[in-house]
């Protein structure tokens, strides 16, 4: 059960939180929150460890703030600070216990998700600030659907678990979380989402049904289909009226498709918010202002995250607060219901972030904690935003980071580092992966190939789920660099997780004189395996062999395009030593593509590292283990991208 820790006093401009006593329990690395000196190599660490300070939420009346912090213990705790005289009070749970997603229920009532060992929302727990004592809610792992503005001490949780539906529980009494209202689940395919309208009520559930998404609305208790094509576009979330929705199309036509205002009842939309002319907003995120619960602003992917907004009176403080950060991006991370005081976040490409209360009445600004304290954004890299063209003539944009002192006659080596999904993108902004490859004297380069979110208008819809394409995309934008002279062509090495895993594989198969190395961390690399065993899924109802086939097609009918996007199938065409990576664990991607990626490099005599780790999931959760792989990743790099060997070959040994 979670504890309160004492708190220790604290002034407004910076607040000092406790951090308790777990003698004989720390991690040495974790107590110190300075930079290393500036002649010291950063350590691995300093990149990967928890952010010290993060989600910092304020409750209606603007006297409390609530956050997650980490300790020495690697978990994350939540700190509640009295703004008024400064105390501070923190609740933790043993060493393996870590707070998630909390909520402000009323001004001294919140709930809070806690998971054991890296593994999210196991239990839910509700707490009154006045007198610190924590109430078991539920002992099923939950989400918050939402909190009904009417009474928020009847929130509505769904527990994630097959054929049961959300339930609205009462928080109040000894024990709390009885449950007063339970809703039926859709009977229309496999649920994917509950969201709730703009008042915390229940309001709408998407499900996925051969391969398609379909959105209904609650009627009277009874879910209702929607007439609204969920295939292409996304919905961002409820509108301010009953029935209506905020959606991103997923193809403009050639042009960006704007965020709507839609009827759910009808499918017809019913007012433009916001047309970018660069990018589309699949990805976008609703701000609401606290006390009307309105929408206030859109959150957008253009570059990197920003704001545009909707209320004029957001719009300008936006304005006042970019003037006072020059150099820095600004978010408004949220407020008090009277907007009289607003928690403020500022980040850069070299700057994790820093969050700030900004007192409106008193006209002061005061700063709460900086997320990574132990960073020095002097010694990290600028990130670029690039554009190349791909084989078809499509532009293409990337993010370069360049390590220090790299000129035309002092090119430097590459790591190629593609995203995952591929449905998602990267944004410009700090990356920790990315800060420690350029601090051990890496440039990396980060495309955002075609099916990347937000550049669909650029190509043909087909192209969303073109492998192949995908992967030409990344050589193309390698080839581009090698072009500027700025990067050594004979020093170059790929690297992905999931997806990016999967186009690291394909640089090794499919381009073997291109890179050096490749690095793989939870990857997939046979399509045909995937979607047999995401048939057999029956946990997830097979909805995401279902997705698969309508997308990408049959692998019994077409074995060709199969064999074609697996590059598993092609290892006799490799030449390059592999280092991989998976957990145990996996529930996304099998740990049995990288044993059959093992095998195939064993019978072919490639040279390979591979990493197999208990108590992980898709990627790292646990510092120890992250520390550990990037220092042999790092390790990997050195060896097979030192200067003078030669690119493809590398047959011979095989690893461990």
């Amino acid at each position: 059960m979670p504890r309160p820790l004492s708190g220790t006093a604290a002034c407004l401009g910076i607040l000092l939180f406790a951090s308790g006593s777990y003698a004989g329990q720390e991690n040495p690395a974790l107590e110190r929150i300075v930079p290393v000196p500036a002649g010291e190599a950063i350590p691995i660490t300093d990149f990967f460890r928890p952010y010290l300070f993060y989600q910092p939420q304020l409750n209606h009346a603007g006297t409390q703030l609530a956050a997650v912090v980490s300790n020495t213990l690697n978990a994350q705790d939540l700190v509640l600070v009295d703004l008024k005289t400064g105390a501070t009070d923190r609740m933790s749970g043993d060493v393996a216990t870590d707070i998630y997603d909390f909520s402000w229920l009323t001004d001294d009532m919140m709930m809070f998700s806690t998971g054991y060992s890296k593994e999210w929302a196991q239990a839910m727990w509700v707490v009154r600030i006045a007198n610190t004592n924590s109430n078991h809610m539920t002992a099923r792992p939950g989400l918050v659907i939402g909190i009904p503005e009417n009474d928020r001490l009847r929130p509505i949780v769904w527990p994630g678990i097959a054929n049961e539906g959300p339930m609205q529980i009462d928080v109040r009494g000894v024990r709390g979380g009885e449950i007063i209202n339970r809703y039926p689940d859709p009977d229309d395919g496999s649920i994917i989402s509950y969201q709730s309208d703009r008042n915390g009520e229940l309001a709408f559930a998407i499900t996925s049904k051969d391969g398609s998404y379909k959105l209904h609305r609650l009627v009277d208790g009874n879910w209702v289909r929607c007439p609204v094509d969920l295939d292409n576009q996304t919905m961002l979330g409820a509108g301010d009226r009953p029935g209506e929705i905020i959606v991103a199309p997923l193809s403009g036509a050639g042009r960006p498709g704007p965020v709507m205002r839609m009827d759910a009842v009808t499918g017809k939309p019913v007012g433009v918010l916001y047309q970018d002319l660069r990018y589309s907003a699949q990805d976008a995120w609703l701000y609401r202002d606290r006390a009307t619960r309105k929408v206030a602003g859109i959150r957008i992917d253009r570059r990197g995250p920003e704001t545009v907004w909707i209320d004029p009176a957001y719009a300008e403080l936006q304005h006042k607060f970019d003037a006072a950060f020059p150099g820095q991006r600004v978010e408004i991370f949220g407020s008090d219901d009277a907007r009289s005081k607003l928690v403020v976040r500022t980040w850069s490409d070299v700057n994790p972030g820093a969050y700030y209360i900004v007192d409106l009445a008193a006209h002061s600004v005061g700063l709460l904690k900086k997320a990574a304290p132990w960073l020095d954004p002097g010694r990290l890299r600028p990130m670029k935003t690039i554009t190349y063209r791909a084989r078809d003539g499509a532009p293409i944009e990337a993010y370069l980071t360049m390590p220090a002192g790299v000129s035309k006659e002092s090119p430097a080596p590459l790591v190629v580092y593609p995203h995952g999904g591929p449905w998602v993108r990267d944004a410009w902004g700090y990356d920790p992966v990315v800060q420690f490859l350029a601090s051990r004297g890496y440039a990396v380069f980060q495309p955002n190939y075609r099916g990347s979110e937000d550049y669909d208008w650029r190509f043909p819809a087909a192209d969303r789920y073109d492998f192949i394409k995908m992967r030409n995309d990344v050589t193309d934008g390698t080839n581009a660099l090698i072009r500027s002279g700025y990067i050594d062509r004979n020093r170059i090495a790929i690297m992905g997780g999931s997806f990016g895993g999967y186009l690291a594989l394909c640089g090794a198969a499919f381009e073997p004189n291109l890179y050096r190395c490749a690095i793989t961390l939870s990857g997939v690399f046979d399509w045909g395996r995937v979607m047999d065993e995401a048939r057999q899924d029956n946990y997830f109802d097979s909805a995401r062999y279902l997705y698969f086939r309508r997308h990408l097609g049959d692998p019994k009918a077409d074995p060709a395009k199969f064999d074609a996007i697996s590059p598993l199938r092609h290892m006799d065409k490799a030449r390059i030593p592999v280092f991989i990576f998976h957990g145990w664990d996996d529930l996304i991607a099998s740990i049995a593509e990288s044993k059959a990626l093992v095998s195939e490099l064993d019978a072919r005599g490639i040279p390979y590292e591979k990493h197999f780790f208990e108590r992980e999931q898709h990627g790292l959760s646990h510092l120890e283990n992250a520390v550990e792989i990037y220092s042999d990743i790092a390790a990997f790099l050195d060896k097979y991208t030192a200067p003078g060997r030669a690119v493809g070959s590398q047959r011979g040994g095989v690893g461990p």
